[in-house]
């Protein structure tokens, strides 16, 4: 039987047909012996034309009633024995995945106690990269995001081994399990938005880091909910908020020396 040392957490919130493709995605790589899949349906929606007969196991969670994004992935966490060297990775369902990145990260981690938490580079459908890759957010860059300045990390050339930036989105996040543990998880305090950036300052607060690779890549169909539609941008400010008021903001403002 081969060991499974790297569990998979995803969540669809009304998503299953992006969901089947990812997980088709995941059943052509040539590591599908290594990993397992829990995959949450966070509210009702209609599953019964996704393919169950996954070479690797695949867990369902049915929620009766909807979590934070933070709350699912501790949720699924929970249900795992933590080993050393195990390895937890939450990404989303709108993403597509080619290569077997999972094994490389895995190595990473495994080699480099300092890396906290690692990532791939993010490109969208057209090829560009995603601004995944993020400076501390304060409110003076929030203000110049408006006006146009992103505030995107600028990354380094394509034969950079690895960079740090600040944060990484939580659309692909890379975890030894003992780590995850050691931190807490992610913060539900936090329903949607800044329960990524909250949890990356925790990382460098424990004197890790957070690794992006550019060496690997994944795709993402971004939806940007939150310029759509009034309750996620709500949920966004919300949370915003929140981080800012918070001791951790504090503290990594101090120790970024910002």
């Amino acid at each position: 039987m081969p060991n499974r040392d790297i569990t998979l957490s995803i969540i669809s919130h009304g998503q299953a047909e992006e969901l089947n493709r990812l997980l088709k995605d995941l059943e052509r790589l040539d590591c599908s012996d290594r990993f397992k899949v829990i995959a949450t349906f966070n509210i009702p929606e209609k599953s019964t034309d996704l393919k169950w007969n996954f070479t690797f196991p695949l867990k369902v969670i049915r929620n009766n009633s909807p979590k934070g994004f933070g709350a699912n992935h501790n949720a699924a966490f929970s249900l795992l024995p933590v080993k050393e060297e195990s390895f937890f990775i939450v990404l989303n369902p709108d993403v597509s995945i080619k290569q077997d990145i999972f094994s490389y990260l895995a190595k990473k981690l495994k080699s480099d106690k300092k890396t906290g938490v690692a990532a791939p580079l993010v490109r969208n459908v057209n090829g560009t990269t995603e601004d995944s890759i993020r400076k501390l957010p304060t409110p003076k860059r929030i203000f110049l995001k408006l006006l146009g300045n992103q505030g995107k990390w600028e990354a380094p050339a394509m034969d950079e081994e690895s960079f740090q930036p600040d944060w990484i989105a939580g659309m692909f996040m890379a975890f030894r399990s003992d780590v995850f543990k050691q931190i807490g998880g992610f913060n539900e305090k936090y329903f949607l938005y800044y329960e990524d950036v909250e949890l990356c300052c925790r990382i460098w607060l424990n004197n890790m880091e957070v690794s992006v690779y550019p060496s690997i890549c994944i795709i993402h169909d971004a939806q940007r909910k939150s310029r759509k539609n009034i309750k996620y941008l709500r949920w966004h400010l919300r949370s915003m908020w929140r981080f800012f008021d918070s001791s951790v903001y504090r503290k990594i403002k101090k120790y970024r020396k910002i």
